[in-house]
């Protein structure tokens, strides 16, 4: 259980009402660094509860609070079985039930604080359902935009975005290169008749081909990502 030669005990600490004590070990990587690994005991009888363990117990407990719209918020805990940690996984509802985004905060839940969590878990909430009706409201300009223009507006338009992408994808060093077509942008622009005409133009243009490939590879690689 315990990396007994490059570990140290750093904290031994109570939680739940006393119930169970918590051990933290830190552990001397190799290369300098350092990890850290946690044991859950019963108070009790000194009994080590595995990490599958605690899944199970926590698997009931939820977390929930109420934002000042018809959004809530239910927190879960969630236990890393390599290192032991639990930590809550914080998703956004709205009043129909339905997921409208999840977030992480810094910190274990054996230091959770219902009480204390919840302005910040407010905050954070909200902050993330302002970003993401920024992003709607960004997505539905983009498809106004496209639908009202030209057929060389419209290539010009996926042009950017094709291009964008494959930048992207050459300074991070990730990514399929030319796949820059998501689910959501296909499944909205597969129903205008220019969509895959531009996209073949787009394909054709020798600048955007690299190790001499086809343009019908190019053109299928568009579509990596998407489920047709």
């Amino acid at each position: 259980m315990s990396d007994l030669e490059n570990g140290e005990i750093t904290h031994v600490y109570y939680i739940e009402n006393d119930s169970h004590f918590v051990v933290e070990e830190t552990i001397s990587n190799s290369d300098g660094s350092n990890s850290i690994n946690f044991y859950v005991f019963d108070s009790l009888n000194g009994e080590y509860i595995t990490p599958e363990q605690r899944m199970v117990s926590h698997s009931t407990r939820v977390y929930r609070y109420k934002l000042d719209s018809d959004f809530m918020v239910e927190a879960k805990v969630s236990v890393d079985k390599d290192t032991g940690g639990e930590f809550l996984e914080y998703i956004v509802k709205d009043s129909l039930g339905d997921t409208r985004g999840r977030f992480w905060l810094p910190g274990l839940y054996f230091n959770f604080c219902f009480e204390t969590s919840s302005k910040l878990v407010q905050q954070r909430a909200l902050k993330l359902l302002q970003t993401n009706h920024e992003e709607f409201e960004s997505n539905n300009a983009f498809y106004e935009r496209y639908f009202a223009s030209s057929f060389e507006d419209k290539r010009k338009i996926l042009t950017s975005c094709f291009r964008r992408y494959n930048r992207s994808c050459g300074e991070g060093g990730c990514g399929e290169l030319y796949a820059f077509l998501n689910q959501e942008m296909y499944d909205n622009l597969k129903v205008d008749e220019d969509f895959l005409p531009a996209l073949k133009e787009i394909a054709a243009n020798d600048i955007h081909r690299e190790d001499e490939q086809s343009t019908e590879q190019v053109f299928k690689a568009m579509f990596y990502n998407v489920v047709m």
